[in-house]
């Protein structure tokens, strides 16, 4: 299979919700008091680092399958706003595990970790399929 935007962004965007789930974990649970230092960072620096990765990756793009005139709506879902929304979710994720995990339950942090981790590496795979 070629490398498409979609596998690009869906890579991309797993990535960035997984270190963000991480990042937010330990952002409450080490560092109580720096929860507005993770907050920013899996707002802002996490989303524009993979941003500015899938554009230095994307002239290597086989296929631009990313559908962009289809509607109102599509028009506003690039795939910064992808990348942008998983990281957010899983920056908000590793909040509340965060807070089980600061209370001693750091099965919360593996159960989140487990989903992010197991469809980040079947869009790895999806792309090296022949």
């Amino acid at each position: 299979m070629v490398l498409t935007q979609m596998t690009l962004t869906f890579c991309l965007a797993m990535t960035s919700g997984i270190l963000s789930l991480v990042l937010g974990a330990y952002g409450v649970k080490l560092y109580s008091k720096a929860i507005f230092v993770s907050i920013i960072m899996f707002c802002l620096v996490i989303p524009l680092i993979h941003y500015f990765i899938f554009l230095q990756v994307e002239p290597f793009v086989l296929v631009l399958d990313w559908p962009l005139n289809e509607g109102s709506f599509l028009s506003l879902w690039n795939p910064f706003s992808a990348i942008w929304l998983a990281s957010l979710l899983g920056g908000f994720l590793g909040i509340i595990s965060g807070n089980y995990w600061g209370q001693g339950d750091a099965s919360c942090l593996r159960c989140l970790l487990a989903p992010f981790i197991l469809i980040f590496l079947l869009s790895i795979v999806i792309v090296f399929l022949p």
